[in-house]
Order: C-alpha cells, then structure tokens, then sequence
C-alpha cells in the first residue's frame, strides 16, 4: 500500500521562495502598506429651519358678528376697486358663505346686505325689512341673500349682460353720484325697458310704452305682482333705488336746465328767449342756483313747448356774447364735447356751436367782448366737433369745413391775416382779427386732409 507522507524536503533548495503566503522571497512578511481612507463626500448644505408654524386659521366661529360684519363691509369696499367689481364681490361671498357653511356658521342674510355695498349702496341708508319692492312675481318678499344673487345674475346669467350694462349703464359703477346721476341713471334704465315694452307688446308709440312701464312700476312700488320683475335688469334699478334714486324725473330736470337758458338769454335782452331782461349778475346769480338744485351746467333746453330742444350752454352764452357768463360756465365744467345726448343729437348740437362761434367771432367780430384767453378755450371746445364728426358723420363733416373755408375767405378778404402773428392786446380789436384768423386756420389746415 502506497504511503502517503509529506513531500521530501530534499527537493526544496535554500534561499528559493518556500510559497506559502505572505511571505516575501526571504521567508518575510512584507510590511503593511498604510490604509488609504476614502475622500470624505461633500458636506451636505446646510438644513434650512423649519419654518414657524402657521397660526391656526381663524374660525368664524370664534369671531362675535359684528367682527364677522366689518370683513364683510370691507371686502364689498375692496371690491369696488376691481376691473369687475360684481364679479368680485358675487365670486367672494360664494366663497365665504361656503366656508361659513362648512364651518357650520349660517350666511347671515344681513351679510348680503352689507355685501350691496360693492355697488354704492349705503347699508346703514337702507331701513329694515326690505322694501315692498324686493319681491319677484312668484315670492312676496325676497330675502337680502335672494335679492344679491338677483343683481349678479343680472350681470353674469348671459355673457352679453356685462358689455351691455357696462355700455348703456354706466352710473350703476358710479360711486359717489349726484342726485341727478342717480336719477338720470334710473331713467337710462326706463328708457331701455319702455322700448323693450314697446317691441314686445308691438305698441304705435314709445309713449304708450311709457305709460305701461309707469302702471308696472306702480305696482312694483306697492309690492303687488309686476311684469317689471321678469325684466333682465330689474335689479340694477332695485340697486339704483337703494341709493336714493327717483324715477321719471326727465321733464323736472328738463325744466331745471331751460331756467339756465333763459339766464342767459335773458342778459341779451331776447324777448322771444326770456321774459325779462337780467344783468349779468343776476343771471349768473340764476344759473348757478340752477345748477346747485341739479341743473346740467354743459346742456341746456331752448324750448320746452311744443317739445324739448337740446342746446349746449356755451352756444347760448356765445349768441348772448356774453364774456362773463361764458367765462363763468368754462370754469364751472361747461363742454361741448360728446356724452350728452348720444352720438347723433350731440354732433349736431356741436355743429349748432362751431357755426355760433364762427358767426361771432368772424362775422360779428367787432362786437365780440370776450378776451384772448377765453376765445382761445371756446376754439379748442370746436376742435372737438371736427374730431369727431371727421370718423362718425362724413356729411356734417363737410358742412363745418365749409363754413370754416367760407369764414377764412371772409376774413382774409377783409385784412383778419394783416394782424396775423403781432402780440396779442385785449384791448386791441385789430389784434383780435389776427388771434382769431390764426386759430380757425390752424384748425382748417389741420383737418382740410381728412375733407
């Protein structure tokens, strides 16, 4: 049987590597190189602190009411500075009242109230219960919170609602109005409900229309059942009325402006205008006691029988040719711009003016009392009829150039153009020819291009 021994150590010769491990040819083990440590990774940036704890939300049932009733009230004041202010409002009391409801706080209806004051209305003007009016034809009394979802839909129930009421109702976003804007604003509104009347119930006349809008509004104002009520914009005049206005007040103020036409009729001595003849200070004394009681001080009325004829006061104070009076309404606001009447009657109406003007101080120039100043306002008002009519009626365009040619023909026949450019003297009438020839001339070879 063979043995099995170790291997013979014959064979192994001194000095040759014995292979066993770790050892080096001298039967050494080599020395430990040191242990390279990893490079450390990059310091982590340093943590933010948490940021402070946000304070619990503010339950509205923690708050007494009259605190709950002051965010209200401020909310409706800072929503009156948004581009849409309905729309401000109407979207944050939604969002409000649903918070408050899942809060289990009930919308307090006063809180709709308080929210009208968006749209200019006074809360604490408006006494308690609602009015007889706030009703519609299937419910006798409508809540505060009924009536205020009433106004948005008024603005929001169709897309067209909004650009509408934005351009043919615009004292509805007119905060702090005159009692004669509140007014004429609620007569807007009228007139824009008679002639829906007056289509929808195929009347011969837009007076009928009226009559039947007054015997609605009667019933209305009594709380009985009216077709005013289904009207789209019922609640814009509910809202008008909130604020103090009247209706059907066109022939009182009517009749307030024609007083201030024939103050100034009355200075000239026109006894088809006025019955009396006035001085300048009783007439100016006249027309601002018109104009304090609601009077239109840039409109007036020529006539009031047999019907209304409008007529701008500085037309009048023109043929009166009377400088104080007209220097008195210019600083009082009096125009001869657009926005009176609408568009047609108030381009004819300053057509009336430049022809007045022209003949005046062209014609008439000898007689004409009033300084450079003032004649230099009084030409800057005509500008704006030739602005306007040059875009919107070609045809009374041309006639005012051409009576302005005519009057430049008129003046440079009879030397206006010889005082042309000397320093201007109010007590120099020659000088006055040369003012007045220049600045109908600027006017002429500004828009002759557009003739």
């Amino acid at each position: 049987m063979a043995s099995h021994g170790l291997p013979s150590l014959a064979t192994l010769r001194l000095g040759a590597s014995t292979g066993m491990p770790g050892t080096n040819a001298d039967g050494e083990r080599p020395v430990k190189a040191p242990r390279v440590e990893p490079p450390a990774p990059p310091a982590a940036p340093p943590v933010a602190p948490p940021p402070p704890a946000e304070p619990p939300m503010l339950l509205l049932t923690h708050l007494p009411r009259d605190v709950i009733s002051k965010i209200v009230t401020q909310a409706a004041l800072d929503a009156r500075k948004a581009e849409v202010p309905a729309s401000a409002i109407c979207a944050w009391m939604k969002r409000f009242c649903t918070s408050a409801h899942v809060q289990g706080v009930p919308c307090d209806d006063y809180w709709y109230k308080l929210a009208l004051a968006a749209f200019g209305v006074d809360p604490d003007a408006v006494a308690e219960p609602p009015p007889k009016w706030m009703r519609n034809n299937t419910k006798r009394s409508l809540s505060w919170r009924e009536f205020f979802g009433s106004v948005c839909d008024a603005f929001f129930a169709r897309p067209t609602n909004l650009p509408f009421i934005k351009e043919n109702f615009k004292s509805v976003f007119i905060y702090n109005s005159t009692q004669r804007e509140l007014d004429t604003g609620l007569g807007a509104l009228s007139s824009t409900c008679s002639t829906v009347i007056q289509t929808k119930r195929n009347l011969p006349s837009f007076t009928e229309a009226i009559a039947v809008l007054k015997a609605d509004w009667d019933l209305a104002m009594r709380g009985k059942r009216s077709a005013l009520f289904s009207w789209t914009y019922w609640p814009l005049m509910g809202l008008l009325l909130l604020r103090g206005a009247e209706p059907f007040t066109y022939d009182k103020y009517a009749a307030l402006d024609h007083e201030v036409y024939v103050a100034i009729m009355a200075t000239k001595g026109d006894a088809l205008s006025a019955p009396e003849r006035l001085s300048t200070d009783e007439a100016i004394r006249r027309i601002a006691d018109a104009v304090a009681r609601g009077a239109n001080v840039s409109f007036t009325y020529k006539s009031v029988e047999p019907r209304w004829r409008p007529f701008l006061t500085l037309t009048a104070a023109v043929e009166a040719n009377n400088p104080e009076i007209i220097k008195w309404l210019l600083d009082h606001g009096a125009r001869a711009g657009l926005g009176l009447w609408g568009l047609e009657i108030d381009m004819r109406r300053q057509y009336e003016y430049v022809r007045q003007l022209i003949t005046k101080t062209v014609y008439d120039v000898d007689e004409w009392q009033v300084d450079f100043k003032t004649t230099e306002e009084l030409m800057g008002e005509a500008v704006s009829f030739f602005e306007n009519a040059k875009d919107k009626d070609q045809n009374l365009f041309l006639m005012g150039m051409d009576i302005l040619n005519t009057a430049l023909e008129h003046m440079e026949e009879n030397g206006f153009e010889s005082h042309y450019g000397e320093n201007y003297s109010d007590t120099d009438r020659a000088v006055m020819k040369g003012f007045i020839y220049s600045g109908w001339k600027s006017i002429f070879d500004e828009y002759y291009q557009d003739a």
